[in-house]
């Protein structure tokens, strides 16, 4: 006889009534599992993955039933440590590591590639919905800073675009040096891209990834500074000893690029800059006395293989101009306007100047505002009156002037300064800075609001560059790695800001009237 329980509500008389929903012990019934809309299309696809499925098991427990095993068996891949590229590059070519071996950077094919370095044996796990989300809500939407934009209509003034804070791709650089007095990347008018690797300067092909070895220096001198001509065939290179060349780079077959001249600076040469007057091309040396020297590349010196014929069949640098006695330290960085007139100095003495090849040796104007190097100069494309600066770590600021050293505009950055581009597409420039945070800031001209930020480098990007069309940039920093952003896309229709008055206006406005 079985005691009640105080507050135990009576059963009813007879046999045990079974609970709602579960089986008898005596019979065998089976509870019918609940149909998920990802199975609206099979009957045998409970083992498939349907778009509904948040969890993702990484194994099966041996206590499992046979039915729960055989449903989670489908999401269990055993790891296996093979290499294998990044998720959405090319894998590696033979080509490039028979590059690489060529050119004694090893077999690991890291010279100039897609990918993780060597040392990344392991593979990269794919993108979990947590990084995706996140990767979604790290893109920066912005608007064009300014209302007026020359050859743009109102739907581009009123358009959106997304500026994504990833590189759209990432070049392996090894040998890239992290110091801030050099200036060892460039890309060309005709899409190609030159770095140097401490005592080799490199060229690359971005349609077909070629590598080609332009030129080398015994260790331990290296590469200072390598920059193109305006019409990107030809580049000249310089190193820390003061060894100077300059090549011929043909447009197709940039492997046959040829030595055309040679320049000698005693005091080592820190930088180099390209423009074109007339007919003639110029280029323009720094070296680290603060002296500057400009080359006309276009004379030619006469050989005479006869007693009556002469020929001229060798390129000559003739020397038209020096400036010395104002930069008290090295020059740290050139650039001339866009039009040929003006150039701009920087020095590690502070100091920015402008000069004019039909001056003699006193400079136009003489800018004292800087408290450390100048490094970051360029001069508008759509505007030659503007010179943006950046001054380095004790100075923090980015400051623009006019072509007659009056300043437009002066803002704290809060780090050092190491680049400073305009756009071509849109009034707006974009900096590099020594900072742990988001080193890549665009602005807005003349409000110099931020539109976007971008991460970076894991150390400072010490080196920047931008193609043709002015839509993409890449940078160069010690970390060794060269990354590719899309900062400046062109909408449909869309074309790059122009200087009123420039020739190209000119055109455009002269083809109008014809149509």
């Amino acid at each position: 006889m079985t005691t009640k329980r105080p507050g135990t509500p009576d059963r009813p008389a007879g046999p045990s009534a079974p609970e709602r929903g579960l089986p008898t012990p005596s019979l065998s019934i089976t509870t019918p599992r609940k149909r998920r809309r990802s199975e609206a299309h099979s009957e045998d696809s409970f083992t498939q993955r349907g778009p509904f499925d948040r969890f993702i098991a990484t194994g099966v427990s041996p206590h499992a039933t046979p039915q729960l095993r055989g449903a989670l068996r489908h999401n269990y891949t055993a790891e296996t440590p093979t290499r294998q590229t990044a998720p959405g590059l090319p894998t590696p070519s033979s080509s490039t590591s028979t590059y690489a071996d060529a050119l004694g950077v090893g077999g690991d094919g890291r010279l100039l590639h897609y990918g993780p370095p060597s040392s990344a044996t392991r593979l990269r796990p794919p993108p979990t919905e947590e990084e995706v989300t996140r990767e979604r809500l790290n893109r920066t939407p912005t608007r064009q800073g300014d209302r007026a934009f020359a050859h743009t209509t109102v739907s581009h003034q009123a358009a959106r675009r997304i500026v994504p804070r990833s590189p759209e791709r990432v070049l392996d650089a090894p040998g890239l040096r992290n110091d801030y007095y050099i200036d060892v990347l460039d890309w060309s008018f005709n899409n190609l891209l030159a770095v140097g690797l401490g005592n080799k300067v490199y060229l690359w092909d971005e349609k077909t990834a070629g590598i080609h070895e332009l030129w080398a220096v015994d260790e331990p001198d290296y590469i200072t500074s390598c920059k193109f001509s305006p019409d990107g065939l030809r580049i000249a290179v310089g190193s820390e000893t003061g060894r100077c060349e300059m090549f011929s780079v043909p447009k197709v077959q940039f492997r046959e690029s040829r030595c055309k001249a040679r320049i000698r600076h005693r005091n080592g040469l820190a930088a180099l800059a390209w423009t074109r007057q007339h007919n003639n091309l110029y280029l323009t040396t720094g070296d680290k006395h603060g002296v500057i020297r400009v080359y006309n590349t276009t004379a030619h010196r006469a050989s005479t293989t006869g007693a009556s014929s002469t020929t001229l069949n060798r390129t000559h640098c003739e020397l038209v101009k020096e400036w010395s006695g104002v930069h008290k330290d090295r020059i740290v960085g050139l650039k001339w306007s866009h039009d040929g007139r003006t150039l701009a100095s920087g020095g590690n003495d502070n100091l920015v100047c402008f000069w004019q090849l039909d001056r003699a040796q006193n400079p136009r104007h003489i800018i004292r505002d800087h408290t450390s190097a100048v490094r970051a100069l360029d001069w508008c494309p759509w505007d030659p009156e503007l010179l943006a600066t950046g001054g380095g770590l004790e100075d923090r600021k980015i400051r623009v002037y006019n072509s007659r050293g009056e300043k437009r505009m002066e803002i704290e950055t809060g780090s050092q300064v190491c680049t400073v581009h305009w756009s071509k597409g849109y009034r707006e420039l974009i900096s590099t800075h020594h900072t742990l945070g988001d080193q890549l800031i665009i602005w807005a001209w003349p409000g110099m609001k931020e539109i976007g930020r971008l991460p970076g480098h894991q150390q400072r990007p010490l080196f920047l560059a931008m193609n043709a069309t002015g839509e993409m940039i890449v940078t160069g920093s010690g970390d060794e790695n060269l990354k590719f952003w899309k900062c400046f896309p062109l909408q449909d229709g869309q074309r790059p800001l122009m200087p009123r008055g420039s020739d190209l206006e000119e055109h455009r406005r002269l083809a109008a009237d014809v149509r």
